[in-house]
């Protein structure tokens, strides 16, 4: 049985049965998470997603467990498409969008961009003259964050005083793209 945490909706409770699940699915009464959509998309559709730092790990280590978990199972057929899955050229996104704000660079996620209407297509036309070194400098901190959070112990690491905001300051500054 699938019981929400929060007691207050324990009459959502839903039965771990195959044939429940489809009929609430069926019915939009359940929906499938983000996390089974996107596996899904990915594992079965091919569709090569653009990932966070993380993903580049954390996709080859979802793929290896999924891949070990069919073995023996009455799924086992599909070990064969699944390694046939690349997850070694993900492609992880890096910051392309900033706005100033109180005279610093502030980097734009994609609400911040819905929300303010998109981009000119002359901020568009400057990010890809850009060279792609000096995009993958601006990601640098939070990809050492990231990494060093997972893999490094933690009176070994590096305490960075400088922020992607920061690098993305340095390599763009004042007087070029941001002005816009």
């Amino acid at each position: 049985l699938l019981v929400p945490h929060d007691k207050r909706f324990k009459d959502l409770a839903v039965p771990l049965k195959p044939e429940v699940i489809l009929d609430l699915l069926s019915k939009k009464e359940i929906y499938p998470s983000l996390f089974t959509i996107f596996a899904v998309l990915n594992f079965y559709c091919g569709i090569k997603p653009l990932v966070g730092y993380g993903s580049v790990m954390y996709l080859d280590l979802l793929k290896k467990v999924w891949l070990e978990t069919l073995v023996g199972t009455k799924y086992s057929d599909e070990i064969k498409n699944l390694e046939l899955v690349d997850t070694t050229g993900f492609m992880a996104g890096l910051p392309l969008f900033f706005e100033r704000q109180n005279g610093k660079l502030k980097t734009l996620y994609g609400y911040d961009i819905v929300f303010r209407g998109g981009m000119s297509a002359e901020y568009l036309e400057k990010v890809m003259s850009l060279k792609f070194r000096d995009l993958v400098v601006v990601g640098v901190a939070e990809m050492y964050e990231y990494y060093a959070n997972k893999y490094i112990n933690a009176d070994d690491r590096i305490r960075p005083d400088i922020s992607s905001d920061d690098l993305a300051e340095f390599v763009f500054g004042k007087g070029s793209l941001m002005n816009l």
